[in-house]
């Protein structure tokens, strides 16, 4: 009796945190995916809200279009089994698969300084093979099938990769860009060919592009929905006790440093 009767004075809108590059990176899965403990962290938060509202804040650059659509779906595949409303916040950056985890969002809110947008794909490599030959490296490379080493970053790059590669990344650009459509409808205010070509705004220049419903953060947001009393619950994955590894290689080191490089790399994109 007494706690229905807290649950209606106080209602508790549960709050999920999805920060960093998307994607399952590297060996030890230091990525934002869609794992079994984060998708308990999410059936926990619709069981949580009594409010009828999960709130979700995201702060990514984007990374893969696989996880960015398997999160977004999955959140709302709960919303919809628990009849919860989805708002989504971006705030320091909803870019890219970022923006794609956004659009879930039955409402989407931004700060007025955030970075919207970035509905495009992108490839970006190195390439050593000037490297190699100043040095008279010789590098073997057998393979079964001609476009099995595809993009090497050891060989000089060819134009028959380049247009392969092109057409990949117009078939996912397509996704996402049936993805914003699908979500945000009507609201869209601009022509394809100003929001779909990988551009960024502000939160504040995204509200009339029908980016965004409104300009506010969480707290600001549900304090004038729900008044002084809301209770915003953080979710934080129920940690469980595991061993480190215990020995790690030059090249985990290695391939470790990369991957930081490559992260940092997206979000140097944008200034962050």
């Amino acid at each position: 009796m007494i706690s229905a009767l807290w649950r209606r004075r106080y209602p508790v809108v549960p709050l999920i945190r999805l920060s960093g590059v998307i994607g399952s990176a590297g060996r030890y899965g230091s990525g934002l995916a869609l794992t079994p403990p984060l998708d308990r962290q999410f059936r926990r938060a619709m069981v949580t809200a009594r409010s009828g509202v999960v709130a979700v804040a995201i702060n990514s650059p984007g990374g893969s279009a696989v996880q960015s659509m398997l999160l977004a779906s999955r959140l709302r595949a709960l919303a919809t089994r628990y009849d919860r409303r989805l708002y989504t916040f971006i705030e320091d950056i909803g870019a890219s698969g970022g923006y794609w985890l956004a659009c879930c969002g039955d409402r989407v809110f931004a700060t007025p300084s955030s970075i919207v947008g970035s509905i495009g794909v992108i490839y970006a490599a190195f390439g050593f093979h000037e490297l190699l030959e100043r040095y008279k490296i010789e590098r073997r490379v057998v393979t079964a099938g001609e476009d099995k080493s595809m993009l090497d970053a050891f060989s000089p790059l060819k134009d028959r990769d380049v247009a392969r590669l092109k057409e990949i990344q117009a078939d996912i650009h397509t996704q996402f860009v049936g993805y914003v459509k699908q979500r945000r409808g009507h609201r869209l205010k601009k022509s394809e060919k100003s929001l779909f070509e990988g551009g960024v705004w502000s939160g504040r220049e995204a509200l009339p592009l029908g980016l965004i419903d409104e300009v506010g953060d969480v707290y600001s947001v549900l304090g004038v929905e729900f008044g002084d009393r809301v209770v915003i619950r953080p979710m934080h994955p129920k940690r469980r006790f595991s061993f480190p590894p215990i020995r790690i290689s030059a090249r985990d080191t290695a391939a470790g440093t990369l991957q930081e490089l490559s992260a940092a790399s997206l979000w140097a994109r944008f200034g962050l």
